[in-house]
């Protein structure tokens, strides 16, 4: 069955020698120990040894054999077989949905910043930021989702598979289903950018000078211009990190329960990501409150003639990402459904007339 891709898990005796090899060759292997023969009642099989005696033959040989497990099991552990597959298939899938939210929150980041420098624009988010990003928020929020609480009706859903095909058909679905997810948020950051250095470019304009680009002066040799007002930048900067913050909370909504939408499954169940959630707002706006307060003390009589529309309508895309979210998961999730009843339809197939064995 390893040949055809299928996860094998072995379970067999921990006092036989020979299913040693049975184990290495497994994916998962449960060792259980057997009951062994009794010649009479009234005398033990076993007499257990105290601490002073050390570990006894049997107890040695049983976790010899037992190296290549996953679990070891004795014959009092009050251990059921059924709650741990799917206690580790819960955990497992939550971990793999951790781990898709980390790399494309880390790949939009990067694509974001390199389609910001394509475009010639100034930095979009400083070392702090991009540090504050990669080693606070993202692994904070995508850590949150493996306290997802378990789905009793994981059981019932056709494994995986060891086989990994890549073809042009799954590079495509791959591309369109995530993809897609974040692709608004890089349009709404670029955008957001650049649209609020056009509004600004006017203000810090010189006399006798016009904008070219987004640059108030292009005869300066720092940023032409925005080299002598770093607090511009600042804030441009800290308005940007502010909106792909609310666009990574509001894209992790999507991923916390992914075979439910959100009107059958409240993502707040998992009270742990919600936590965090919270946790990152109020720190996010605690600390880009801070440059914001700063720039308005210093700057509030120019921005005057500042379009205040301008940030609002950049926070009016935070509601059109979630909805693009719940629509492309809908479509995955009836494209999952197809995909469970082609797994189940070939796991019974092999298992009858087209059988490998």
């Amino acid at each position: 069955m390893q040949d055809y891709g299928e996860v094998v898990c072995v379970l067999g005796s921990s006092a036989n020698a020979e299913n040693m090899s049975i184990f290495m060759q497994a994916d998962a292997g449960v060792a259980v120990e057997p009951l062994y023969p009794q010649v009479c009642q009234k005398v033990p099989v076993l007499v257990s040894t105290t601490e002073d005696q050390g570990i006894s033959p049997v107890d040695l040989s049983r976790a010899l054999n037992s190296v290549a497990c996953s679990l070891s099991v004795k014959r009092e552990d009050p251990v059921a077989i059924f709650h741990l597959i799917m206690e580790a298939r819960h955990y497992m899938k939550n971990l793999w949905n951790c781990m898709q939210f980390w790399l494309c929150c880390s790949v939009t980041l990067a694509f974001t910043q390199t389609l910001s420098a394509f475009l010639l624009l100034p930095p979009l988010f400083s070392i702090n930021q991009v540090l504050w990003l990669c080693c606070l928020i993202i692994p904070v929020l995508s850590t949150s989702m493996i306290a997802t609480p378990i789905d009793p009706t994981i059981m019932q859903r056709a494994t995986g598979k060891n086989q990994c095909i890549v073809n042009g058909e799954l590079t495509l679905f791959v591309l369109w289903c995530y993809g897609s997810k974040f692709l608004p948020t890089v349009i709404t950051v670029i955008l957001s950018q650049c649209v609020t250095f056009l509004s600004l470019c006017p203000i810090y304009m010189p006399q006798n000078s016009k904008c070219l680009y987004i640059y108030p002066d292009p005869r300066d040799q720092i940023w032409s211009g925005w080299g002598s007002k770093p607090i511009v930048i600042l804030v441009v900067q800290h308005f940007a990190l502010t909106l792909i913050v609310l666009h990574f909370v509001t894209i992790s909504v999507s991923f916390v329960h992914r075979e439910y939408s959100i009107w059958r499954k409240n993502p707040m169940n998992n009270f742990t990501w919600f936590l965090s959630v919270l946790i990152i707002l109020c720190v996010q706006a605690a600390v880009s409150g801070v440059v914001f307060r700063r720039f308005w003390r210093e700057e509030g009589k120019k921005m005057e003639n500042f379009p205040t529309n301008v940030p609002l309508f950049f926070l009016f895309s935070i509601p059109l990402t979630f909805a693009v979210n719940e629509l492309i998961k809908w479509q995955e999730i009836k494209i999952n459904v197809r995909y469970q009843k082609r797994a189940r339809l070939e796991f019974g197939t092999k298992l009858g007339m087209n059988s490998p064995f």
